[in-house]
């Protein structure tokens, strides 16, 4: 019997672009930017994915059979299930999930070249996420995300989607210049809106190509999480999130792992090598541990040492999530996982990481 008798609130979940309805884009966007933006095209009888020249994926039941945890688990799939928002909920309910934080396929800009058919392409995507949204408020939370072309740009959309009521914002850490002080007008909206930035993991500086075959896409895989430790310390050692405390930045799906070690290691270097650090454009008001514990939160799914790794830096930095529906995601026998990874945290740290904290954060009331 498990152990878990609250709602569940999942903090990372997904709508991934091979089940999305047709007109997800060519529906918001203006005619001129349709074939820009993706798009379903016939291929030699097959429906793809498509966004102006380039294929994007395959819209077929295979595709989700090859990439979901439904037809792992003996389900039918119809392709669009989880972008169903009524078929999707029914999968929350079996899984004794009430409430879900879902990411959309767009970390990237996924092909769109043209910089005025890619800011369409945001605001088409977020105009959607608030819709989706709105059809269970407070139990379906889409992510918006922002065009990472100029500062200006991304301000001004997240001044919009903070209009929308979305309640969280995607950035790719990996497509921003995070070390540049011109987003601190990005970073000021987080601060004045408490909408949370969310770095989810995905790309990297690594060497290793993701989407190779064989031993490299299991090496990449291995290290993939830990990818987010320079945008974390950058917004840390830069101040960023010291200027702005009411910034909230999200670790999207990157484990708890790897955690307590950074945050040590930010400490350590402020404190060993400060006469490094006296002459240089360099002030914290706090030390590095102190703003991760006041302004930085981390999702994991599966984690068989979280009992004993999440204490070292405090259970009110860390968020459970399913990740349903990609096939390492938890789903339909998540309460397992939580025992297995939990199990050894008092109830109050439970609750905490399986529920409170994911609702105060992206604000599920």
């Amino acid at each position: 019997m498990s152990t878990v008798t609250w709602p569940i609130y999942s903090a990372d979940d997904h709508l991934d672009l091979w089940a999305m309805p047709e007109d997800v884009w060519s529906a918001r966007v203006p005619n001129k930017y349709v074939a820009s933006c993706p798009h379903v095209e016939v291929i030699d009888n097959t429906p793809w994915w498509v966004a102006g020249e380039r294929r994007l994926m395959p819209r077929t039941e295979a595709t989700s059979a090859r990439l979901s945890a439904i037809a792992r688990a003996g389900e039918s799939d119809d392709i669009e299930r989880i972008s169903t928002p009524e078929l999707r909920l029914r999968d929350m309910e079996r899984d004794g999930v009430f409430a879900s934080v879902i990411y959309g396929p767009i970390g990237g800009a996924m092909g769109v070249d043209d910089p005025e058919a890619r800011a369409e392409f945001f605001r088409a995507w977020n105009d959607f996420a608030a819709d989706y949204s709105a059809t269970a408020p407070g139990r379906l939370a889409v992510t918006g995300a922002l065009p990472l072309d100029a500062p200006e740009a991304a301000a001004a959309e997240f001044e919009r989607v903070a209009g929308l009521g979305l309640k969280g914002v995607l950035v790719n850490p990996f497509l921003v210049d995070y070390r540049a002080p011109e987003w601190d007008l990005v970073w000021s909206i987080a601060d004045e809106t408490r909408i949370p930035v969310c770095f989810h993991l995905g790309g990297g500086t690594s060497r290793l190509d993701g989407s190779a075959q064989g031993w490299e896409w299991a090496a990449h895989r291995s290290v993939l999480p830990m990818q987010l430790d320079e945008p974390l310390a950058a917004l840390v050692m830069n101040g960023a999130l010291d200027r702005h405390p009411g910034f909230t930045l999200v670790l999207a799906e990157s484990g708890a792992g790897w955690l307590p070690y950074i945050v040590y290691r930010m400490d350590e270097a402020v404190e060993r090598r400060s006469h490094l650090l006296a002459d240089q454009d360099f002030t914290l008001t706090a030390k590095p541990s102190e703003i991760f514990k006041r302004q930085v939160m981390v999702s994991f799914e599966q984690e068989p040492n979280g009992s004993a790794l999440i204490p070292l830096v405090g259970a009110d930095r860390f968020m459970w999530g399913s990740d349903y529906p990609h096939l390492d995601s938890t789903w339909p026998d998540s309460s397992a996982a939580i025992d297995a990874a939990l199990g050894g945290l008092d109830e109050t740290d439970r609750r905490l990481v399986t529920a409170d904290n994911c609702r105060r954060t992206f604000h599920l009331d």
